[in-house]
Parts: structure tokens; C-alpha cells; sequence
């Protein structure tokens, strides 16, 4: 989702922003497996690898998709998307680092599912966001 996300994002852009989005997102996703290796002290295991490129994909998704006004929907949709995200890891957080034990446990034991209190209008905002209102009501 990411991927097409980032391919709709720089089909949008031109000129110095394109160069500079491709250069920002090539060295930031270089460098996110880097930055967990040493968080985790050298044994990072698969799924923090392609989680934390997954989440930095979707937060660089997030920062371009601001560059363009007629992304705004998008970018709300991103953001909250970002936040279903970030739920499931704070809730996943205590099985990589001890002292996250009291946030952790507040995410998976609290009745409210915040990831799908975020997921459901992220997605519906995302959809719209590809809508062209102005055509819908625009007269025959």
C-alpha cells in the first residue's frame, strides 16, 4: 500500500521537490534497518526490520503528501492511518522493550481498539481523497 501510495504521490510532483523526495525517502529507508540495529543491540529480528521501513514509508508518505494542497484529504487520511499504525506498535512495544510494560499493557487491555477507531476513517478519507468533487456536482 505504501509503494503505490509513494508512486501517487511523486507522479504529482516535479522539478526539485521530485528530485528531492527520491533522494530523502532512498536515505531515510536506508538508514531505518541501520537505526534498529543498533536500538535493538545488534539482533533485530525480521519483523522490526520491515515494520519500521513500513512505518517510515507511510510517514514519508505522509510529509510529501503535504507538499500538495489538492492532497490535503489524503494527507488527513495518511495521518490517521499513521496513528492506527502507531497502536498496534505501542500495544506490541513491551515484546522489544521492557520499560514499555505499563504502556503496552494499557493498549492491549484497554476496550477501546484504537486501531480501528483510526483505521476505518483513514481509509474512507483515503478513498475520497481520490474523488473529484468538482465534477460530481458539476451541471450537464
Amino acid at each position: 500500500a505504501q509503494l503505490s501510495y509513494f508512486l501517487y504521490i511523486l507522479a504529482r510532483e516535479k522539478g526539485a521537490l521530485l528530485y528531492a523526495h527520491i533522494g530523502v525517502r532512498a536515505f531515510v529507508t536506508a538508514l531505518a534497518p541501520v537505526i534498529v540495529y543498533f536500538i535493538l543491540d545488534g539482533k533485530p529480528d525480521a519483523l522490526s526490520i520491515i515494520s519500521v521501513i513500513y512505518y517510515t514509508e507511510l510517514v514519508l508518505n505522509l510529509v510529501f503528501s503535504l507538499f500538495d494542497k489538492e492532497l490535503r484529504l489524503f494527507s488527513v487520511g495518511l495521518f490517521l492511518f499513521a496513528l492506527c499504525d502507531l497502536s498496534i506498535g505501542l500495544k506490541n512495544l513491551s515484546d522489544y522493550f521492557a520499560f514499555a510494560g505499563g504502556l503496552s499493557r494499557f493498549f492491549k487491555t484497554t476496550k477501546l481498539n484504537f486501531a480501528w477507531i483510526f483505521y476505518l476513517p483513514s481509509q474512507v478519507l483515503i478513498s475520497l481523497s481520490l474523488v473529484r468533487w468538482k465534477s460530481l456536482f458539476k451541471k450537464s
